[in-house]
């Protein structure tokens, strides 16, 4: 198991207010879904950072606007 540490400290902060959220049940749809797909992309990573479920796909305007991705 590895440990994910929060590398920018607005992502920590952001972070903590959706679990204080989730713990209100204040969440809206839009946040609850962003919580859900944030919370398994964390446990995935700190399972497997190879994990298949980390995989990208393309986003064609961001590749015209800034080239191909790496």
């Amino acid at each position: 198991m590895f440990t994910i540490r929060m590398g920018v400290p607005e992502m920590e902060a952001f972070w903590s207010s959706l679990l204080e959220k989730r713990k209100t049940n204040s969440l809206n749809s839009d946040e609850n879904e962003l919580f859900i797909r944030l919370g398994k992309a964390i446990t995935n990573l700190s399972a497997n950072p190879k994990h298949p479920g980390l995989r990208t796909h393309e986003i064609e305007p961001l590749s015209k606007k800034y080239g191909n991705r790496i």
